[in-house]
């Protein structure tokens, strides 16, 4: 992809063309790169462990925050195009563009690591999730609970869509996120001790009955069909219920994870 301090005012250009290709999954997929945009999420990708491949910002940009993000880039050494407003308009994914945007390379980990022996460890395993939205939340969510991982299925939504990575607000430069098969996930947590829960408005444990371990894992189903059947005949998931008083029969999934995620927290905090 050029070189620096080039400005690209034709969206015909080859390299808007690559750019373009980005915003498909199959873009994705075939060239193991994704769009970032906006100065909030540029700021925290470029504090983060990513590499990135070049910064793209609006010619003549008067924002002072812009300005600042392109100078730290060149700074590491980080190509920045200027774009035209029609340019930066065609390859932004939101109704008004923010002026900047980060092309990155996918971490795309082969297997799920190892948990340190001595520490305390949370995780999410979230299965089959299908809206961005929801997948950007929620590893947002864990995020911000101190998980170390989010291990996602392969029937989960990329979590590199341009809607779940504006979603994660920069969770997912700073949470290692991994895709790995409901198999392997429970292989994995039996191996280190990894305990497994999941929430199930039928069970007969309450969320606030049950004590966490010091390692444990969190999963969360599609929005519509909850957990995949690999997990429903497993002895290792233990099924919780949240009480709810009022008269919805259901959460959101991304909002019955804060709770149980908190919960979670919560015993360690007190413990």
């Amino acid at each position: 992809m050029g070189g620096a301090g080039v400005q690209i005012t034709s969206k015909s250009n080859p390299l808007v063309k690559e750019l373009r290709r980005l915003k498909t999954g199959k873009g994705r997929r075939e060239s193991g790169l994704f769009l970032v945009e906006g100065p909030h999420l540029v700021a925290e990708l470029l504090s983060s462990a990513h590499e990135i491949v070049r910064i793209l910002v609006g010619s003549n940009n008067p924002r002072t925050e812009i300005q600042r993000l392109a100078a730290a880039a060149s700074r590491q050494g980080i190509p920045v195009t200027e774009l035209s407003e029609i340019v930066l308009r065609d390859l932004s994914d939101t109704e008004q563009p923010q002026g900047i945007l980060a092309v990155v390379k996918q971490k795309n980990n082969q297997s799920i690591p190892t948990v340190p022996a001595s520490d305390d460890y949370l995780a999410l395993v979230i299965d089959g999730v299908q809206d961005p939205g929801n997948l950007g939340v929620l590893i947002r969510t864990a995020w911000a609970f101190g998980a170390k991982l989010c291990l996602l299925t392969p029937g989960t939504v990329d979590r590199y869509n341009p809607k779940a990575v504006r979603a994660t607000m920069g969770g997912i430069f700073h949470l290692e996120t991994t895709v790995a098969a409901p198999e392997a996930i429970m292989t994995w947590a039996a191996e280190n001790g990894v305990a497994l829960f999941a929430g199930d408005p039928r069970a007969t444990v309450s969320l606030y009955e049950n004590v966490f371990p010091r390692k444990a894992s969190i999963i969360v189903g599609n929005e519509g069909s909850g957990l995949s059947g690999a997990w429903k005949v497993s002895h290792l998931v233990k099924y919780l219920s949240i009480p709810l008083p009022g008269q919805a029969e259901s959460l959101n999934v991304s909002t019955a994870a804060a709770i149980i995620l908190y919960e979670a927290v919560r015993q360690r905090l007190l413990g």
